[in-house]
């Protein structure tokens, strides 16, 4: 990451709780003394941002190892995050959601058990699910919260999405988006993706269903709505923004992020991440947790499922710009495949033939 995309970069008296001693301003944490890390960048503590359907729980077991370093077998398999290890002791220190310390048990408690399990203060937000983003300053309040949530969309959480903060950090603000990391997903395959997840708990959902309430996902979550919540008129629900404000206002906020990764350039993702942050770059990282449908090709054939090419989801600027993120980032890190292969992964070098 360049000098310049670090700029403003949060003191580390953001944090409640913290042990200052192990903050170095400019820098984010320190790593602990026996972890792979050779040097975190200034993008930590991070805020993980999982997007549903877009094989980001292949990137949290990239995160976990490279973060705990040693204090993970090799081997480990992330099952849940709420559970990061069984022999992990409760944290000292409370974690703050909302504003009121998380005790043991709730799902936000989870990114205290990570830093407690990790050592140091890794992570600002690591947890299962898929909260969104905080909502931009900027944003014309001309809504009221809670919002009326439509009748039939029960699975909507309707939590405040204005400025939550995550683990350790009491307020987020525009500053912490060099912190975010993200998996993004081609938005008609994370669409394909999401139908077949939902049919495999047992909705009965129709594809098209689906693709006009979800196609939005990526874009609603990186302002701070939760995916797929709607308008009592059926539309996206974008904060009462003009849809290519919203999307322009999305694309810039991920330029910032300070890791965008790719499902569909998974090995050149892990390879990139390690070359940014360090650590040994494991087989185990590489491995498909979620098996979908079976299928010959690396993607799902889009007549199959009924995605035809008048098929225009939100969700394709702000994949576009991260596509152009991710590769403008490979060019400025020196990365391809042969380096992959040869210095970053040697021991995963199979998947970059």
């Amino acid at each position: 990451l360049s000098p310049s995309a670090l700029a403003g970069a949060p003191s580390p008296a953001v944090y409640a709780g913290a042990d200052l001693a192990t903050l170095t301003p400019g820098r984010g944490v320190r790593p602990a003394a026996d972890a792979q890390s050779l040097v975190l960048p200034p993008v930590s503590p991070l805020i993980w941002l999982h997007f549903p359907a877009s094989g980001g729980a292949r990137f949290q077991l990239a995160l976990a190892h490279q973060a705990c370093g040693s204090r993970l077998p090799e081997g480990f398999i992330l099952s849940a995050l709420g559970d990061p290890l069984p022999y992990n002791p409760a944290p000292k220190e409370k974690c703050v959601y909302n504003g009121k310390p998380v005790q043991p048990g709730w799902a936000n408690h989870s990114t205290c058990k990570w830093n407690a399990a990790c050592g140091g203060k890794k992570f600002s937000r690591f947890m299962a699910g898929h909260d969104p983003l905080w909502l931009d300053s900027a944003v014309p309040s001309t809504w009221s919260y809670p919002m009326r949530l439509a009748e039939d969309s029960p699975d909507i959480w309707p939590h405040p999405v204005i400025g939550d903060p995550f683990g350790l950090i009491n307020r987020v603000t525009e500053k912490h988006l060099t912190w975010v990391v993200a998996t993004f997903r081609e938005p008609r395959q994370r669409v394909i993706r999401h139908f077949l997840d939902l049919k495999a708990q047992g909705q009965e959902v129709a594809i098209a269903a689906v693709a006009a309430r979800y196609g939005a996902c990526m874009t609603q979550m990186t302002l701070g709505s939760s995916c797929g919540r709607l308008h009592d008129d059926r539309t996206p629900f974008l904060f009462g923004l003009p849809e290519d404000v919203a999307k322009e206002s999305a694309a810039e906020r991920v330029r910032q992020f300070g890791f965008v990764a790719l499902t569909e350039e998974w090995p050149l993702s892990v390879c990139l991440f390690h070359k940014v942050f360090g650590g040994e770059c494991l087989p185990v990282e590489f491995r498909q947790l979620r098996k979908g449908v079976a299928r010959t090709a690396r993607d799902y054939n889009l007549t199959s499922y009924g995605i035809g090419p008048d098929y225009a989801p939100i969700d394709d600027e702000v994949y576009k710009v991260a596509a152009e993120v991710f590769h403008k980032r490979l060019a400025e890190n020196g990365v391809d495949r042969e380096m992959c292969k040869s210095t970053i992964c040697p021991r995963a070098a199979a998947h970059f033939e």
